[in-house]
């Protein structure tokens, strides 16, 4: 056991030499000339780092940090310094300025939107707060700062938050409520893997239970923390976790166990040299020997106690070992001395009533100056908050006036829109009327023009036969371009499909009764390729153009028909295996002109190929 404690004395000693090197390194980078971000971390960890042995030192750092961080506008590392400055005022016990440190740095870490920060910083005042006894507020803000926790996600920050929460119960002696949260400490704790923090709260929980009947709980919660402290080599802990083991075993009249567990107490208080340990041990015995009668011994150790307790000005060891050396002596029939030290266990609790009373009032002074900011930091927020509403209200009045201005040119849109889908109606039922019209007025006046042609061309006399036979033909070509107009003004063959239908049709009538075979190819999804009137009817009188040209004239045996899409233009082609001829020697009547000047009309393009013997080719390009 005593080369365990060797052992752990000189880490202990590495780990001191180990962390002034660190505090020398950072020391040298202050040293540097110049303003930079490391400067600013580099007083953040100073500050952290000597809070505990020097507090003064650590204030100066943090708040160098402070003016280097503001001077270079770096926002993490003014949050951080604030932070560290708090604890180091805290240490200090100026916890009025460690409330204010904290109020900026939660003003700083909600501008970076850091929950991880947030949810220290309110941990952190939570604990001030309970130093203050201003247990209200404490659980307000560790609410607060386990909501930001959870959003972080960091299970320590829980623990640490349910832990404080059962330390306020507790001191309010409230011990269903505060063993719950001490509780579920232990277990995210236990979870994370920290079982230095583990023992801690199963320490704090054998402390709950001490209070209340179930006594072996107690026992059983200090043990598991003593096996977790001595696993660890936490010496420092291990005294306080056997002190209190000792008081349980001492109350309930095990004095073999309590000496027992004093006796650990002192031996790990003296191997750290530990005063305030070492007094509390000091005690434990006095109170002991007292409960089994052994008033010398009970003497000698409250004589003990009370001595380091003037070395270390501890008033309240002072007074308990002088209301136990008033006990023992008396006891013992001394009264004279019993006297003495009941005038001065008196005169001491007097002392330590004024001074918790003086304390009770600087912290009510503490609470009230620190209200009296957040009232101030409240009106800057509500002034803030004024304009804010006004800003908003002025962004509320012109998003309504755009909504407005959209919902006017929404409206007009519509309005066009209505108007123009009413127009396309009402040309829709014009053109409807025209090709009802058109069929059943004019086409059945040329059908009768026909028929009674036919029937005089019978009856009369020669000349008379010619001229009926040519009215005839007149009249039945006029019925089939008056039946194309027909179609093409009717809506419902509006599509491209129809067109290609109708264009099939016609080739069918005009090549089959002639035995030429004929090969008619369409793309698939030609149907996006729209077409207006105009370019319908055009492209089909060029087709019917072409294809009666090689029917009639050209001698051919077989036809080829294509319609494609090439790029962003429709592409019909015909082409023969006929007799061809020549482009230069066309004549005026044969219909190539018109094709020509169909297709500059509908914007497009005609390429006439042919040459005698080798077939004729027409290609028609509509651009789209």
């Amino acid at each position: 056991m005593r080369f365990l404690l060797c052992i752990l004395l000189l880490y202990t000693c590495l780990t001191g030499s180990g962390q002034a090197k660190a505090i020398d390194s950072l020391e040298r980078i202050l040293l540097k000339p110049g303003l930079d971000t490391h400067k600013v971390n580099a007083c953040r960890i100073l500050t952290g780092m000597v809070l505990r042995t020097d507090p003064s030192k650590a204030i100066a750092y943090g708040r160098q940090g402070i003016f280097m961080a503001k001077q270079l506008d770096f926002a993490r590392g003014l949050g951080g310094c604030y932070v560290n400055l708090s604890a180091a005022y805290n240490a200090a016990f100026r916890l009025d300025s460690a409330l204010l440190c904290l109020d900026t740095a939660v003003v700083l870490a909600k501008q970076l939107n850091d929950p991880n920060r947030l949810a220290l910083i309110y941990l952190n005042r939570a604990d001030t707060y309970r130093q203050l006894n201003n247990f209200s507020q404490c659980l307000k803000d560790c609410d607060t700062s386990l909501k930001y926790a959870e959003l972080a996600g960091n299970n320590d920050r829980l623990a640490r938050v349910y832990q404080t929460m059962g330390s306020v119960y507790f001191a309010q002696n409230k011990y269903e409520q505060s063993i719950p949260y001490s509780e579920k400490a232990l277990a995210l704790f236990q979870k994370n893997g920290n079982m230095a923090m583990a023992a801690i709260v199963l320490n704090n929980l054998g402390n709950v239970y001490k209070y209340t009947p179930d006594i072996q709980k107690a026992i059983g919660h200090f043990e598991a923390a003593i096996h977790i402290a001595d696993s660890l080599g936490d010496l420092n802990n291990l005294s306080m976790y056997h002190g209190n083991l000792c008081d349980v075993y001492a109350k309930n009249g095990n004095y073999a166990k309590a000496e027992d567990h004093a006796g650990k107490a002192m031996q790990y208080a003296t191997t750290q040299e530990n005063e305030l340990q070492m007094i509390r041990s000091w005690i434990a015995y006095g109170e002991i020997y007292l409960g089994q009668k052994k008033y010398e011994a009970a003497i000698n150790a409250a004589n003990r106690a009370y001595d380091l307790s003037q070395s270390q000005e501890y008033i309240d060891g002072q007074q308990v070992s002088a209301d136990q050396l008033s006990e023992a002596y008396a006891a013992s029939g001394d009264f004279k001395k019993a006297f003495q030290f009941s005038k001065i266990s008196k005169e001491l609790n007097d002392s330590i009533g004024r001074q918790r009373y003086n304390d009770d009032i600087a912290a009510l002074q503490t609470t009230f100056k620190v209200e009296e900011k957040n009232r101030e930091i409240q009106l800057l927020s509500k002034d803030a908050e004024l304009r804010q509403a006004q800003l908003s209200r002025q962004r509320s009045l012109l998003f309504s006036a755009a909504a407005l201005l959209l919902l006017l040119i929404g409206g007009v849109v519509l309005f066009v829109n209505r108007n123009r889908i009413r127009q396309r109606m009402k040309e829709l039922e014009l053109r409807n009327r025209i090709a009802a019209d058109l069929h059943d007025e004019v086409g059945s006046s040329l059908s009768s023009i026909h028929v009674l042609s036919n029937i005089a061309q019978k009856k009369g006399d020669g000349q008379l036969g010619d001229t009926l036979v040519k009215i005839s033909s007149n009249a039945h070509q006029t019925m089939e371009r008056m039946s194309d107009i027909v179609w093409a003004i009717h809506p419902a063959n509006d599509t491209l499909e129809q067109l290609i239908f109708k264009m099939k049709e016609f080739a069918a009538d005009i090549l089959e009764p002639l035995d030429i075979q004929y090969d008619f190819v369409v793309e698939d999804d030609l149907g996006r390729m729209g077409l207006d009137i105009n370019q319908r009817r055009d492209l089909y009188l060029i087709f019917k153009e072409a294809v009666n040209n090689a029917a009639k004239y050209s001698g051919c045996r077989h036809v080829q028909i294509s319609i494609t899409r090439e790029e962003s233009s429709l592409v019909m082609k015909v082409s023969d295996d006929g007799s061809g001829f020549d482009t230069n020697a066309m004549r005026r009547g044969n219909g190539l002109q018109n094709m020509r000047q169909r297709a500059k009309q509908m914007g497009g393009s005609l390429l006439i190929d042919s040459s005698e013997k080798t077939g004729t080719t027409v290609v028609l390009s509509i651009r789209k």
